[in-house]
């Protein structure tokens, strides 16, 4: 499904036309077609009719890496990159360590970009980055992206949907946020932050792509603490962005003050709008 709208519902029929099932996917998304299934009909989401009627639908049968794994591998020296994810469904990425990768071109140590949506549940536990030296997960887009128990930087775009951060330990990056469509349901579960990062994206780019900013990621409980007063770790916060509950201690808080809502600004603290 092109244009305006990603989004679609497809409900399967007999050879009779007696309804069997329906499921709401999105593009490139797999749906196994039932074996009784002579028919089916496809019906665009989108605001409006004449934004359903800009959509183009094509199908394809595509082939790519299914309900594979890759455990305890050690990437080193990769002079672009250590590990590259173009396209694949159900995919487990369990112990592994990337390091001294991404010198030149993509310049980290790991990237999830070529597929665009062809990449779809894609779990990372237990991922070891460091001592790459421009960055470490550059993630671009796909479905429905976990890490566990991961320690690395990370890059994140609006276009990544639904993606969870689970017991990681974040040593510093960005998520950018533009569209309910687009980003779905960011998630952070019980993180620990040891460098500061940026939270949504900052006003120059929403106002750039043109595009009206109706959501938000949301950082919920969590705790930033710098070194002193002296050494503040930046926490940045951007027009689609949100603290809430949140508590810093030596931090120096940069963005719109109405975006760390209820958060407890503790010692060794300052504030700056950018």
């Amino acid at each position: 499904m092109f244009g305006p709208s990603d989004y679609f519902t497809i409900a399967f029929y007999d050879a009779e036309k007696k309804f069997l099932q329906a499921e709401v996917g999105f593009q490139f998304h797999r749906i196994l077609i039932p074996p009784k299934a002579a028919y089916m009909r496809i019906s665009t989401e989108a605001k409006d009719l004449a934004a359903a009627n800009a959509c183009e639908l094509k199908a394809f049968f595509l082939y790519a890496p299914q309900d594979c794994v890759w455990r305890k591998v050690r990437y080193e020296y990769g002079r672009t990159q250590g590990l590259s994810i173009v396209d694949g469904f159900n995919m487990l990425f369990e112990d592994i360590e990337i390091a001294r990768c991404g010198d030149e071109s993509c310049r980290c140590a790991s990237d999830a970009e070529d597929g665009w949506d062809g990449m779809q549940n894609m779990t990372y536990r237990r991922i070891d980055c460091h001592d790459n030296p421009n960055g470490d997960f550059t993630v671009c887009c796909g479905h429905s992206f976990v890490y566990e128990d991961c320690s690395m930087r990370f890059s994140v775009n609006q276009r990544v949907h639904s993606a969870l951060f689970r017991n990681c330990t974040i040593k510093g990056g960005n998520w950018d946020c533009l569209t309910l469509t687009r980003d779905g349901y960011k998630r952070f579960e019980n993180n620990t932050f040891v460098r500061g990062i940026t939270l949504g994206t900052p006003k120059w780019l929403v106002e750039r792509k043109k595009v009206p900013t109706d959501w938000e990621i949301v950082l919920n409980d969590a705790v930033f603490k710098g070194k002193s007063k002296d050494e503040p770790m930046r926490v940045e916060v951007g027009e689609t962005g949100r603290y809430r509950n949140c508590t810093f201690e030596n931090c120096k808080l940069v963005g719109p003050k109405d975006h760390f809502t209820d958060c407890t600004i503790g010692p060794g603290c300052s504030t700056a709008e950018k």
